[in-house]
């Protein structure tokens, strides 16, 4: 019984680290692969062998690194398989797209980072509007309901937000020298 709960702590934690950096890992991989299906492939792959190693990761490490250096190997192994295509390209040039991808990578991770410092700025309903429209992906009307507003109020109180977040996070000295 044991063994079926940290299996499930298991299972819930790697969910929970792939849900919540998903879109990072695969833009990363539709940097290098232009082709959206194989991209998609290639996500669904690199998801299924992190899930295989996932015994592997540490938890003190960064997650994305991990996943990003699996989908690296993925988009490698996917290389080598299309060799003969004419759309591949050449080593020097790969290895350039690579390193332009890593780079923006450090760059979203940069704006998150910031994001993420004036998030914790904002007032406590001000925060609870966001969570509810973005972490919970509750439209606008449902969020009236739910705090007794009208639906016109809660598109203007985001449109500030958005508006205060936007204004932060320019100032934030990582987005200064991602310009």
């Amino acid at each position: 019984m044991n063994n079926a709960n940290g299996s499930n702590k298991r299972s819930e934690l790697f969910l929970k680290l792939l849900m919540s950096n998903e879109v990072r890992i695969f833009s990363y991989i539709l940097r290098l692969v232009t082709n959206l299906a194989d991209a998609e492939d290639i996500m669904q792959e690199t998801a299924g062998i992190m899930w295989r190693k996932f015994d592997q990761f540490q938890k003190a490490t960064n997650f994305v690194a991990w996943a990003i250096e699996i989908a690296h190997y993925r988009v490698l192994d996917y290389r080598r398989e299309k060799r003969r295509s004419p759309m591949l390209y050449e080593s020097e040039i790969f290895e350039q797209m690579v390193s332009l991808a890593r780079e923006a990578g450090q760059q979203d991770d940069r704006r998150l980072d910031a994001l993420r410092r004036c998030l914790a700025k904002l007032q406590d309903r001000q925060r609870r509007l966001i969570m509810l429209r973005y972490y919970d992906g509750i439209g606008p009307k449902e969020i009236a309901t739910r705090l007794g507003m009208s639906v016109h109020a809660v598109y203007k109180s985001l449109s500030r937000i958005y508006e205060q977040l936007l204004r932060c996070i320019r100032k934030t000295p990582a987005f200064e020298e991602l310009r």
